[in-house]
C-alpha cells in the first residue's frame, strides 16, 4: 500500500504533541505514529470486517488511528478513548476538521472488562 501525505485534518494532533512535556509524553507514553505506518497497519487490521463494524481506539491521543479507519470504512461506528483530556479534544478537532462523527470518552482502558463492544481494536 503506497502511503499518502499526512492529511491537514492531524494539524491539532501535532498541536497538541507540541505542547506536551516530555516527562508527561514519556510517563503516559503519548508518541504520535508516523501516519505511513498508520494507513499500513489500519488496512490490514481493517480486512476483511463486515458491514458497519465498530471501530475502539483505546488510547487514541490525538485521532490519527480513528481517521485512517474513518477514511478507509466510512461505514463504520468510530469510538476512541483516552486518559488525557488534552488528547480527546484535539482528537474531537481532528474529526471535526475530517468530517467523522467519532464517539469519544475520558477512560482509562486498562480499567473495567469491555469485552465485545466493538468489532476491531
Amino acid at each position: 500500500m503506497r502511503s499518502s501525505p499526512e492529511p491537514e485534518a492531524l494539524a491539532p494532533g501535532r498541536r497538541w504533541e507540541a505542547q506536551i512535556p516530555a516527562d508527561r509524553r514519556k510517563r503516559l507514553g503519548q508518541w504520535l505514529t508516523p501516519w505511513w505506518a498508520v494507513e499500513a497497519v489500519t488496512a490490514e487490521a481493517l480486512r476483511g470486517l463486515g458491514p458497519n463494524p465498530v471501530i475502539l481506539d483505546p488510547a487514541c491521543g490525538d485521532g490519527r488511528w480513528l481517521l485512517a479507519a474513518g477514511r478507509q470504512r466510512p461505514d463504520a461506528t468510530l469510538l476512541g478513548w483516552d486518559i488525557d483530556a488534552d488528547a480527546l479534544s484535539a482528537a474531537a478537532e481532528v474529526a471535526h476538521h475530517a468530517g467523522l462523527q467519532v464517539r469519544l470518552s475520558q477512560r482509562d482502558a486498562l480499567v473495567g472488562d469491555e469485552q465485545g463492544i466493538a468489532d476491531v481494536i
